[in-house]
């Protein structure tokens, strides 16, 4: 096979001083190759892992949004709903308008159906 020489190399018999280079260089290069692709594969693994943490981050922070806004809509509903109760209008009405309820005979209803169906041409 070969001998070991001193800086670790291996001697690998028929070889010249030059194929000797070549032979250390090649190694080494494929030696950087594999460790770069080592360290290349962990950063990668790690950026990753990194990066589903900040995005369940993100997710609890946009949960905690929605459960607030949904509170508020809630709020806002039910202020709408007491905002149109009939009663609150009325007191407005009467209150503020000067507004009272309509006696028998007051009220006159106006017949708005459209001629076509008058005439008998109902549309459908």
């Amino acid at each position: 096979m070969g001998r070991i020489l001193q800086r670790g190399y291996y001697e690998i018999p028929g070889l010249s001083q030059k194929k000797r280079v070549r032979f250390r260089i090649k190694g080494l290069l494929i030696y950087l190759g594999h460790t770069l692709l080592i360290v290349s594969l962990i950063f990668f693994y790690l950026w990753q892992h990194l990066r589903i943490k900040e995005l369940g981050y993100e997710l609890g922070k946009k949960e905690k949004e929605r459960k607030a806004l949904m509170d508020r809509n809630r709020e806002i509903e039910i202020k709408v709903s007491r905002l149109r109760s009939l009663g609150r209008i009325e007191e407005i009405a009467r209150s503020r308008l000067g507004l009272e309820l309509s006696k028998e005979g007051e009220i006159i209803l106006l017949d708005i159906t459209p001629l076509r169906e008058k005439q008998g041409e109902v549309r459908k």
